[in-house]
């Protein structure tokens, strides 16, 4: 057994080795926190040095492109990097099946290191089975337990669940924030336990809430968008029956555009159910300013402006453009409409956007 004594709020990195041996190196991002860790302490003299040369380029390539895509304004990058990436994978998982896990005893530190980079990098159908093997050789301390932890939070993100060392993060419009944490609580104590930092990261569960709020939005702002689509696309094919399957049938109101108000569903279905037929063709339907605002988890708003063109079944052409508000519940996993308040600058009384 080794002791380092640093003083308190020492950041620094400990390697242990000597000319035939090699380990490890271990951050330390506050000495008077720190968690005393495992530390492999292999031969310097490889068992694959080959294989290890060869991972260590894999590994510089991986990085130097993502180096790149830091940098890059292209749109286009992500698909210029994907087929080296594949590239990679793919040996990688030949060398897998070939020879195991490319562990810190097999390959060395730093080859082991790019291994997993370029696993981590992985979709899902390749890295969950990595995992196994990346758990298996912790146990003989054969990889970083943070790099570990990394590839446990990527799974469980991949498969929609809260990950446990708070690894993982994205771009909400321009904020880099975590995805849900499961216990916010443990999280610092499991942090150290696995040697990442903690002071970065949220402390309370109410900060963290905070923080996953964009997660939440941009997802009912999507689910919202598309209920809205399936009403308007029922209105183009001139389907009552599928139009009326978006509207909340016990708290439905509304507003006309002429300023008739609508107390109960029966007053909309009326009018779909009556005017529908009268409509040979709708030639065009365009939304502009299409906004959703969420109130909370079961309700939002969405505004829009409109234009359409319909061709009556006596042939007359109608032309209609306005404004709509509606307001959407969250209702048996399914939004509905609950609200309507449309206008039209002809005052039509059939506007239903």
């Amino acid at each position: 057994m080794v002791r380092v004594d640093l003083p308190a709020r020492t950041n620094c990195t400990v390697q242990v080795g000597e000319w035939d041996w090699d380990a490890v190196p271990v951050p330390i991002f506050d000495a008077a926190t720190a968690v005393p860790l495992p530390v492999l302490i292999y031969p310097r003299t490889v068992r694959e040095p080959a294989l290890a040369r060869e991972l260590i380029e894999m590994g510089r390539q991986d990085q130097a492109l993502r180096a790149e895509m830091q940098r890059s304004t292209d749109a286009n990058f992500l698909k210029r990097v994907h087929p080296g990436d594949t590239a990679r994978q793919q040996r990688l998982a030949k060398i897998i099946a070939e020879k195991g896990w490319p562990t810190i005893s097999m390959v060395g530190w730093e080859a082991a290191n790019a291994a997993w980079l370029i696993a981590q990098h992985s979709p899902q159908q390749r890295l969950k089975p990595w995992l196994s093997l990346m758990q298996k050789a912790a146990i003989k301390h054969e990889i970083r337990p943070s790099h570990l932890a990394t590839t446990v939070d990527r799974v469980l993100v991949y498969d929609n669940k809260k990950q446990r060392y708070g690894t993982q993060s994205r771009d909400l419009n321009g904020v880099n924030t975590p995805y849900p944490i499961a216990d916010i609580a443990q999280l610092p104590q499991l942090r150290r336990s696995v040697g990442l930092p903690v002071d970065a990261y949220p402390a309370t569960q109410k900060e963290h809430l905070m923080n996953t709020l964009p997660t939440d939005r941009m997802r009912i702002e999507e689910e919202v968008m598309q209920a809205f689509g399936g009403l308007v696309e029922a209105s183009k094919a001139l389907d009552a029956s599928r139009y009326l399957t978006f509207i909340d049938r016990e708290k439905f109101t509304g507003l006309s555009a002429d300023g008739k108000a609508w107390h109960s569903i029966k007053n909309l279905e009326d009018l779909v159910v009556a005017g529908f037929p009268m409509v040979e063709k709708i030639l065009s339907l365009t939304f502009q300013n299409v906004k959703v605002t969420v109130i909370n988890p079961t309700t939002a708003i969405l505004v829009n402006e409109y234009q359409q063109t319909i061709l009556l079944k006596d042939q007359n052409t109608v032309k209609q453009s306005g404004g709509g508000t509606q307001v959407w519940s969250r209702r048996d996993d399914a939004w509905k409409l609950v609200s309507i308040s449309a206008s039209d600058e002809r005052l039509r009384g059939d506007a239903i956007f």
